[in-house]
């Protein structure tokens, strides 16, 4: 097996310092704390991991208030789960648990939680690389509890749950399994393999609420290499147990890379959700019945729906503006589109040229036009529904790269929007 990680050597001096103070604070209780879980896991792996968890044995609620106090730091308890949230102007945060178990009272329903031991607190999580602990307590500080073998998993590169009931007891342990192997690129121990597939072939995952099925996809598509992760996934089994309709073949994987490399580079506005322009790329070219049954299997919102309901003309949409040159052609073509429709066209359109006149029109932002409508107003045009085509107009013009200041803004309005006459042009007519 290999080494036990060194708290001291493995984490940075601050976070040392706060798992100490945890420790020191635990003893003057006189309880017993651990780091747990995945933080503990990656340690093992010398993976970079910003959370620290950490569990109590006895009153957890009252051990975070007490350790807020000592701190100076800000705490909301979530009293169901017997657990809190400290909040920590120079630190960060730290999640406190009261070790517990839970019991199940039907498939995949949410758990009642008790006080338990750290050992009963570790056998309800989902598998064994997640159910490590290290002790913080002085005296102990550092010390291994690892007692379903999880370190040893780690070393064989394995997925494997704690019991038989595991997937029954919450089906999202599937799709995080599913994250894990591709994560790590570890493999499902062979017994737990069989236990999924009986699982799905029972149903569990049509049990699982829409919100909770949506969160794992979230989290899917939060990862390094969401393409991998989801396609992990279809290989399971999984993804159309989950989202009926979807499809990870074809070119997911390699559009899914492009999307993530492109997220971070191109200007998305307010309200955008990666997440969308991920379920696009699965759903490109679904019919419309499909991507309905996916989108109340995922229980999305109106904002999400919106652009969730364009997957069945993604591929036409791509098209059309496959022979875009400018943002303005953009424009004229997606103006209604939301920024995931953009997004997802933009990783599956081919020529160069359209792909930086789409960036260019997610980035318009500075392209608007310098004059206001107030501007209008002031030369002499009156108030009313012309005013808006005007401003059209100008964008349009502004997107396309014809006018580079606001004198050239006033002389393309004077000559397209003559006061007192006609435009003659494709704007129409314009009266004073």
């Amino acid at each position: 097996m290999s080494a036990v990680p060194d708290l001291r050597k493995a984490l940075p001096p601050e976070a040392v310092a706060l798992l100490e103070r945890v420790g020191s604070h635990a003893a003057a209780k006189g309880a017993r704390a651990w780091l747990v879980g995945g933080p503990v896991r990656d340690l093992f792996l010398g993976a970079e991991n910003a959370d620290l968890d950490i569990a109590v044995e006895g009153d957890g609620l009252e051990f975070a208030r007490g350790l807020a106090a000592e701190l100076g730091a800000q705490a909301v308890e979530y009293e169901r789960f017997l657990t809190a949230t400290l909040t920590m102007p120079d630190m960060g945060r730290l999640d406190i648990a009261t070790a517990r178990a839970e019991d199940y009272d039907s498939v995949a329903a949410l758990p009642k939680v008790r006080p338990a031991t750290m050992k009963d607190d570790l056998y309800r999580r989902d598998f064994t690389i997640n159910a490590m602990a290290l002790a913080l307590t002085r005296g102990e500080f550092g010390e291994l509890m690892d007692p379903f073998g999880g370190a040893a998993d780690i070393d064989g590169e394995l997925v494997r749950v704690l019991h038989d009931a595991s997937f029954r007891d919450d089906p999202t342990r599937m799709m995080r399994g599913a994250r894990f192997t591709s994560r790590f690129g570890f493999n499902l121990e062979p017994g737990t393999a069989r236990l999924m597939k009986e699982a799905l072939a029972q149903g569990v995952m049509g049990r699982l609420s829409a919100d909770r099925r949506r969160n794992e996809f979230l989290l899917a598509f939060s990862e390094e290499d969401p393409g991998a992760a989801v396609a992990a996934m279809a290989e399971l089994g999984l993804l159309e147990a989950a989202a009926p309709g979807a499809d990870a073949g074809g070119q997911y994987v390699e559009l899914a890379g492009a999307l993530g490399t492109l997220l971070p580079m191109v200007e998305k506005g307010t309200g955008f959700d990666p997440a969308i322009a991920h379920l696009l790329l699965l759903f490109r070219g679904a019919d419309a019945a499909s991507v309905a049954r996916a989108a109340a299997a995922l229980n999305l919102g109106a904002a999400a729906r919106r652009a969730f309901d364009r997957a069945p003309v993604l591929r036409e949409l791509t098209g059309r503006l496959t022979g875009a040159r400018t943002a303005g052609d953009v424009r004229r073509v997606a103006a209604e589109e939301p920024a995931e429709v953009l997004l997802a066209t933009l990783v599956m359109i081919g020529p160069e040229e359209a792909r930086r006149a789409v960036i260019s029109y997610l980035g318009r932002g500075s392209s608007s036009p310098l004059m206001t409508g107030d501007d209008l107003i002031r030369m002499g045009y009156a108030p009313g529904p012309l005013l808006s085509v005007m401003l059209e107009a100008l964008l349009q013009e502004k997107l396309d790269g014809r006018l580079a200041d606001r004198a050239a803004e006033e002389e393309f309005i004077r000559r397209t929007f003559p006061r007192g006459g006609t435009s003659g042009g494709k704007w129409g007519g314009a009266k004073a």
